[in-house]
């Protein structure tokens, strides 16, 4: 987790690295994968309940993003 809050902190990178194998941090892929997904599920909740919610396109849009980063996770596994 230390790599993954300093580059956080930085300004010149937008890229984060997590090491999942982290012996420090065990749960970490369980705590990512299923965050992901809650937040994927939600979002499309969301938009499922109010078809013409403000931010339709936006949310179905970070959802199938989410969804793209936990597939990345499981096969780096």
């Amino acid at each position: 987790m230390d790599t993954v809050l300093a580059t956080l902190g930085g300004q010149s990178s937008r890229r984060v690295i997590v090491d999942l194998d982290d012996p420090d941090e065990p749960d970490l892929h369980f705590v990512l994968t299923a965050a992901l997904r809650e937040w994927a599920d939600d979002l499309r909740h969301q938009v499922q309940d109010d078809p013409k919610h403000p931010n339709r396109a936006d949310f179905l849009r970070w959802a199938e993003a989410a969804d793209r980063l936990h597939e990345r996770i499981d096969e780096a596994l």
